[in-house]
């Protein structure tokens, strides 16, 4: 699969201001049928979620029934976002074709999904009550953490970069963590703007708070379908950004490029 890379900036870490440009760089040329279409498959996903989740929550108490739901979310997700990651950057190959690398890099997705889940479900069943929402959050950091550092491996194996392993992919998120993270944050930061809007109609019309994502789900799902979007975007972004500045040497790794 071909990849054009982008070229290094002149800077080893980009702050999340030049990620979040980079991202929004990315949406604007690849916006069309394609992207389109992959938004709306987002939008369909999430609305779904918004009535198949909270209705069948009572029903997935079961463990067998609860992970089973767990891992098919899971999966979904990742295939969206790898079928998307492809997209943003490699554009001119058959990024939609189903085949090992993208099953390879669906089930590395997957797997870094269920790991956080059940690292707060751990901690949640390990301390019941109020405070076992913040013991699960207190597992799934150092998760997180090391799913941030290993970040561009699962993108190396869906664009069949041979030479992005899990070794690399630690070294060229070495002190690029933080400003990934606050990249994410602002998104979420125009998420939660963005529900709040969303949440106006149904105040006026007196919905109840319980049933408002449900009552309204065809906005609240456009706006976690341009969400995950974005977020998929600035992925990419950070992937361009730090495969062309191992390109250009600095930390004396050898980069694919292929013409």
């Amino acid at each position: 699969m071909i990849v054009k890379l982008d070229e290094a900036r002149g800077e080893s870490k980009p702050g999340a201001a030049a990620l979040l440009g980079d991202a929004w760089r990315l949406v604007r040329a690849r916006q069309g049928p394609f992207l389109a279409a992959l938004l709306l498959v987002n939008v369909a996903f999430a609305g779904a979620m918004l009535w198949v989740g909270p209705r069948d929550e009572g029903a997935l108490k079961a463990p067998l029934a609860h992970w089973s739901y767990e891992a098919l979310t899971a999966a979904v997700t990742a295939l969206l976002t790898a079928l998307a990651l492809r997209l943003f950057l490699a554009p001119e190959s058959r990024w939609w074709r189903l085949d090992r690398s993208l099953a390879r890099g669906v089930a590395a997705l997957t797997l870094a999904s269920l790991a956080a889940t059940a690292a707060g479900e751990l901690g949640e069943y390990m301390h019941s009550g109020p405070a076992g929402a913040l013991h699960g959050l207190a597992l799934q950091i150092p998760v997180w953490g090391v799913c941030a550092t290993l970040m561009l491996w699962p993108v190396g194996l869906l664009i069949e970069d041979g030479e992005m392993s899990p070794n690399r992919s630690v070294l060229l998120m070495r002190g690029n963590v933080r400003a990934y993270v606050v990249a994410c944050l602002l998104l979420f930061g125009g998420l939660a703007l963005a529900m709040v809007v969303v949440a106006i109609p149904g105040m006026i019309l007196h919905i109840k708070p319980a049933n408002m994502s449900r009552e309204l789900w065809l906005p609240t799902g456009l706006v976690f379908g341009a969400f995950a979007i974005a977020q998929t975007a600035l992925w990419a972004a950070l992937y361009q950004s730090r495969t062309a500045v191992s390109a250009a040497g600095p930390l004396n790794l050898s980069a694919r490029a292929a013409e």
